[in-house]
């Protein structure tokens, strides 16, 4: 009877659970591939499923404020250490390794490394963001800051309300996070790696969700062969992966933004972010002030909607191009080992990774070319800039550039130059369909400094001029809107409505001759003088022959031959 159950479950498994789907009363903000994951065990169901997930920013609910240090007589992974503070033994100068900070929200004008405030324009009106609460209030390893050494504190994510701005979930209320990463230098000083913003739309609901949790290897026995460094723990019954942020029996659910409304976030740091940001994001305007002892930063743009996808198929029905995909490449298994010999497996590519571009194309035809949803996002971050990209695009010193785009995938680098063509390309990828079947219309911002433009081009200070393609993957041109001006130090360029699958985004750049003034040229003129000579009087006369007469004019005039002089 139980084989006959399970056989009956899985034929039913078998039909269902290809392209997982989402209840038409959810918002798109709450899908999940996750949703009830772990109920289809390989051993329960007898059926071994391999998955993809591609869904950014699916562990906001995981991050948490943490200092981590090393011990001086444990090496390796199960000598890491938390840290409660910079004072810690195992974070003293030389022992110190990384850290995770949520900025607090800034109590005083001097405060520094915090966040100043957040507001939203709508219809031309700013309405200013009311804090209102950290959640959850605390974390399991939050840290104290220490301006001296360059230490932020490490706290966690704040409640904002936008009085008469409600969202998708009819609140007016805003999860913020700001979040800085960073590594210890030999002295002891924090040094801040990345940068990382949201705003999130949620509604608090109670259910059974925890805060998480980092544990090290302190208490792990020195016998230990796996798992034995940093862990984080989770303390959720429910599904986290629809939270922005947990606290111990609640979860920031996510909401969508409200149409039409732009969102601004500002925040004083005490090291300047350098080289380039990616967003989530249409049209930003991202400003950067030098202040007393740092700098303040300030990030506005509009929301915009990203593709996600989900798909779970029975492990034996896969043609072998899937089933011999290196799982290891991102994702995890779970459930245990079923009667075919294999533990389920979710791939989770990122979706800024060539993984991610690889595993659209092997999954066509199961994604077949429509989002399971397009959830609104409004997120920022540095970007990590490697040693093949163009040298111009290697600045250290200051921001260089901004690239923002809605597409479900793309390359999580500055635009790749490419020198025969001598245009900046970048490569993105999106099902062609929303997850209510229409057309998605992507979108794409790059912003420059004039600068580095002049640097990478070699162009004069003359003004600059751009044009923005969009090649699809057919090779075929691509329609959209396109945005060129050069204002204030930076080359703004945009590229709005184009359509997917694979389109590559091409902006080149172009400048006008410079017109340059011929130099005043120095001749030297050499000045002939001439002596006057002595002025000598012409007389006239008058020469008759016949009826003819004749005009002779000379010094010392003579009629021609055969002439008589008049009387």
């Amino acid at each position: 009877m139980k084989k006959t159950l399970i056989a009956i479950l899985g034929a039913i498994l078998a039909l269902s659970i290809t392209a997982p789907v989402r209840a038409a009363d959810v918002p798109d903000e709450q899908w999940s591939v996750m949703k009830d994951l772990f109920s289809l065990s390989a051993p329960r169901t007898g059926i071994s499923l391999l998955g993809l997930s591609i869904q950014d920013n699916t562990n906001l609910s995981e991050r948490v404020s943490v200092m981590i240090g090393q011990s001086p007589t444990v090496s390796g992974e199960r000598g890491k250490r938390i840290c409660k503070s910079i004072d810690n033994e195992f974070c003293k100068p030389g022992l110190g390794q990384f850290f995770t900070a949520f900025l607090p929200v800034c109590k005083v004008a001097t405060d520094m490394n915090c966040l100043v405030g957040v507001s939203a324009v709508l219809d031309g009106r700013e309405i200013v963001g009311e804090y209102s609460r950290n959640f959850p209030d605390k974390g399991y390893t939050d840290f104290p800051a220490d301006l001296s050494k360059n230490i932020p504190e490490g706290s966690t994510p704040s409640l904002w309300k936008f009085a008469g701005l409600s969202h998708g979930g009819g609140t007016d209320e805003y999860l913020v996070s700001f979040m800085v990463e960073g590594s210890f230098e030999q002295d002891g000083k924090g040094r801040f790696n990345s940068y990382f913003a949201t705003i999130n739309p949620v509604t608090i609901q109670a259910g059974a969700w925890g805060r998480n949790e980092y544990k090290d290897g302190s208490l792990k026995p020195d016998s230990c062969v796996s798992n034995c460094g940093l862990e984080l723990l989770g303390h959720s019954g429910n599904d986290k992966f629809v939270c922005a942020a947990l606290a111990d029996g609640y979860c920031a659910l996510r909401q969508s933004f409200p149409n039409g409304t732009r969102f601004k976030v500002t925040a004083r740091l005490s090291q300047s972010p350098t080289g380039w940001f990616h967003g989530r994001m249409k049209a930003p305007d991202i400003v950067l002030g030098k202040v007393d002892g740092g700098v303040s930063i300030s990030v506005e743009a509009e929301p915009v909607s990203v593709p996600v996808v989900g798909v779970l198929e029975p492990y034996s029905k896969l043609p072998e191009v899937i089933r011999n995909v290196d799982e290891r490449r991102g994702g995890f298994n779970w459930g245990g080992i079923g009667p075919e010999g294999r533990a389920n497996v979710l791939l989770m590519p990122s979706p800024d990774s060539q993984e991610a571009f690889d595993a659209v194309i092997e999954w066509k035809d199961y994604i077949k070319d429509k989002a399971n949803a397009s959830p609104t996002q409004w997120a920022v971050r540095t970007l990590k800039v490697d040693q093949g990209a163009a040298s111009c695009f290697k600045n250290t010193s200051e921001l260089v550039g901004v690239v923002t785009t809605n597409s479900m995938v793309y390359l999580g680098t500055p635009p790749t130059f490419d020198r025969e063509n001598q245009s900046l390309d970048y490569k993105v990828s999106s099902p062609h369909f929303n997850s209510k079947g229409e057309v998605f219309k992507g979108t794409y911002d790059l912003q420059l400094q004039s600068e580095t433009a002049r640097c990478l081009y070699g162009f004069s200070k003359a003004p600059i001029s751009a044009k923005i393609s969009i090649i699809s993957d057919s090779g075929e041109s691509n329609i959209a809107t396109t945005v060129v001006n050069e204002r204030d130090g930076w080359l703004r360029m945009a590229a709005y409505g184009f359509t997917f699958s694979s389109p590559t985004l091409k902006v080149k750049l172009s400048q006008e001759a410079e017109v340059v003034a011929p130099a005043e040229k120095e001749e030297t003129v050499t000045a002939q003088v001439v002596t006057p000579s002595k002025v000598v009087k012409k007389t006239t006369i008058t020469c008759i022959k016949g009826k003819t007469k004749k005009k002779v004019t000379a010094v010392k005039p003579k009629c021609p031959s055969g002439y008589k002089k008049a009387a």
